[in-house]
């Protein structure tokens, strides 16, 4: 299929969930859905072949269903200002996640931020073998959903950063693909999670944490690659297992902010 260029809300709802279709957003545009559609009471499905955002940014989107990324290839698109209040896909728990990916979804260069109601229980999800790969992509989510774990499924993700407000999860916040498959690297995690008891963190070389995590007790860390720093001072009571415990390292707010102590202890500092 052609190249479809949009330049509304409606034409890029339509043409995002054509199949073999290439969608390219105009450059650096502002839809604001305060205007557009206060109300989208479904999910967006999004199953094109393509997407060029070209920093086109979808603003103020009031969405009752799921963001569902479907083998698509998105790159340089803004999602801002979220607020899903629904229940996600219902009786689906793999469906609960904002943003719901099968059939091997690719974002880059993307931004999401906003908040998303008891409905949801996770930030990604991703059933079965069906991996999102996501590259110097940036989330800012306040999850209000005390269920479940952060994200879910097998996921690969490498230079991003992960905003992500937890406020009523008394249980383990999950940052580590699901089995442990695949890897996340040079991420950066800012997670306040005030009420976790404990962090999965495996399979994330590279990696930095950090946020309230005050009364996590037990951070465990799988990695057979680089080290990664946590921050203790955020995290006072937290001890570290697994099989590559002695590669996550904790550190003060201090030290995390300097490049030249996290290289003396063996963290990768890129362009070093």
């Amino acid at each position: 299929m052609a190249t479809v260029e949009v330049t509304s809300w409606a034409e890029f709802v339509e043409a995002a969930g054509t199949s073999g279709a290439d969608v390219v957003l105009p450059e650096n545009a502002v839809w604001d859905m305060n205007e557009i559609q206060p109300h989208f009471n479904q999910n967006l499905s999004i199953s094109c072949d393509s997407i060029t955002g070209n920093g086109t940014e979808i603003k103020n989107l009031h969405i009752t269903g799921y963001i569902g990324i479907s083998g698509t290839a998105v790159t340089g698109l803004k999602m801002t200002n979220i607020l899903a209040d629904g229940s996600g896909g219902g009786s689906d728990v793999y469906k609960k996640g904002l943003i719901y990916g099968s059939g091997f979804p690719v974002l880059d260069q993307c931004v999401f931020s906003g908040i998303a109601g008891g409905g949801y229980y996770y930030m990604l999800a991703c059933p079965g073998n069906r991996n999102i790969t996501l590259q110097y992509c940036a989330f800012n989510l306040d999850m209000q959903g005390g269920n479940g774990v952060q994200y879910e499924g097998y996921h690969k993700m490498k230079a991003s950063r992960v905003f992500l407000s937890l406020p009523t999860m008394s249980g383990t916040v999950r940052l580590a693909n699901h089995s442990d498959t695949g890897t996340n690297m040079n991420n950066e995690y800012v997670i306040n999670a005030p009420l976790a008891s404990s962090v999965a963190f495996d399979a994330n070389p590279s990696c930095t944490l950090r946020g309230n995590l005050q009364n996590v007790t037990s951070i465990h860390f799988d990695s057979s690659a680089d080290v990664s720093v946590y921050n203790a001072e955020d995290a006072p009571n937290a001890s570290v297992s697994g099989n590559s415990a002695a590669r996550l390292i904790g550190v003060t707010d201090e030290q995390m902010k300097s490049a030249a102590y996290l290289q003396s202890i063996g963290f990768v500092i890129a362009g070093a």
